[in-house]
């Protein structure tokens, strides 16, 4: 990959992961003011409720918002279009950018599901947590090593 092309997709990549700790940071001092005020303290919640409540207030709005703006013109996030890049798809755009967007986001679920099931288990050397742990690294890492095995353009295809 040409030092240029990779400067510009690491500056796309900071600025939409500064973006997404931004929103974080955001939606945690949001809710513990909530629970402040209004709650009184911080709720006790089921396992359940944990893993529901970290997948709909993280990973689904923001899996949600990558979808939009890849798939709508000027198929861009925030951290393409200050970079000049653009996601260009040879097929269907929108399910292109589900399928896209699944591939960059399941790890960060997994990886919840497995601090949650750990802390709830109070073990986390349990087979269901140490393989999704794995799974939530392992992922990521195909997905960094398919840029150099996908041809002269360095981009991932979407079937």
């Amino acid at each position: 990959m040409p030092a240029a092309h990779l400067k510009l997709r690491l500056k796309a990549l900071m600025i939409d992961y500064v973006t997404i700790v931004i929103y974080s940071l955001v939606l945690l001092l949001v809710s513990l003011s909530l629970y402040i005020v209004i709650l009184d303290g911080m709720p006790e919640l089921t396992e359940s409720q944990s893993h529901w409540t970290s997948f709909l207030t993280t990973v689904l709005p923001i899996w949600t918002y990558y979808v939009f703006k890849e798939a709508k013109p000027p198929h861009q996030t925030l951290g393409k279009k200050r970079a000049g890049l653009t996601v260009t798809y040879t097929r269907n755009r929108i399910r292109g950018s589900i399928l896209r967007n699944i591939g960059k986001f399941l790890p960060w679920q997994l990886a919840h599901y497995a601090m949650i099931k750990g802390l709830f288990q109070d073990d986390f050397l349990l087979p269901s947590v140490l393989i999704t742990y794995v799974l939530s690294l392992a992922l990521p890492i195909l997905y960094i090593l398919m840029v150099p095995m996908s041809g002269k353009t360095h981009q991932h295809q979407i079937l």
